[in-house]
């Protein structure tokens, strides 16, 4: 068996020198093994929060599905500008453990010391401001403080719908084009601020087994990305689809005008045919 062993020994000897080696040639990057350090410094240890961030019971049905989770740390008092240190992660499991610390600083060096507000939020786009229908939670503690709770116990409410800003009328079809429309057709309409030919729509709303003249309403209500206003000039484009997929195909009947958030008595008519894919 000390035979076997030390064979062993003597072909894994070459592979533990080349990766010594490799380590040598390809030493941790300046940050990582700074990370390493400031883990194994009891004096930073010393000043990391840590504790169990949970979900209050009435948001139970609330939470947004593939949210990013945000925790960060200001000194309190501090309300605004970057955060003084900040976690982000998509993976995580509600009550979630965390740690909050030195090593989460934004700006290296920065003292993490004193009373701190730790905030919590899970953020529905997974971008670093929050927006209408994320949840929050925010504590007052202090560095070094252990077994902290923090409760997400508030969700972002969606902006006020202002009726006046609506834009509403008809849409027709041009007699001319009145074959082209089926029972399976889908009415697409969508609009864009004004001068943007691409991107997502500002608001998009669908209509299946549509009689013309087609009334319609688009206004916040129909507001794609949460936190867009509708607001201003914009183009409005309708669509009739005859497979019912958002992307225009050939046949398919389209029409546009210009109009201003507000506006009322709008006449949109299907008077174009789709020559190809668009």
């Amino acid at each position: 068996m000390k035979i076997q062993k030390l064979l062993i020994l003597i072909l894994m000897f070459p592979s533990l020198i080349s990766c010594e080696k490799e380590l040598k040639e390809h030493p941790l990057p300046p940050q990582m093994k700074r990370q390493i350090e400031m883990k194994n410094d009891p004096k930073v240890q010393a000043q990391v929060i840590s504790g169990t961030l949970k979900l209050d019971a009435s948001l139970k049905d609330k939470t947004p599905k593939g949210a990013t989770l945000f925790i960060y740390a200001r000194p309190k008092g501090v309300s605004g500008g970057p955060p003084l240190a900040v976690k982000k992660t998509r993976r995580y499991d509600l009550p979630y453990d965390f740690e909050i610390g030195p090593m989460d600083v934004m700006i290296p060096d920065t003292p993490f010391e004193g009373e701190i507000t730790l905030s919590a939020r899970l953020d529905k786009d997974g971008m670093a401001g929050g927006g209408p229908g994320d949840l929050e939670g925010q504590l007052d503690t202090k560095a070094g403080e252990k077994n902290v709770e923090l409760i997400l116990n508030n969700q972002v409410p969606m902006p006020a719908i202002d009726a006046s800003k609506s834009i509403s009328g008809t849409i027709e079809i041009d007699p001319a084009l009145a074959e082209y429309v089926s029972k399976e057709s889908v009415l697409f309409l969508f609009t864009r601020p004004e001068g943007v030919e691409s991107g997502p729509p500002l608001a998009v709303t669908l209509a299946k087994e549509v009689k013309f003249p087609y009334p319609f309403e688009l206004g916040q209500a129909q507001v794609m990305i949460p936190g867009n206003v509708f607001e201003g000039p914009m183009s409005i484009h309708a669509r009739l689809d005859h497979d019912g997929n958002a992307k225009a195909n050939k046949g398919d009947l389209r029409g546009s005008i210009k109009a201003n958030a507000g506006d009322q008595g709008v006449k949109i008519i299907l008077d174009g045919l789709v020559e190809g894919e668009g």
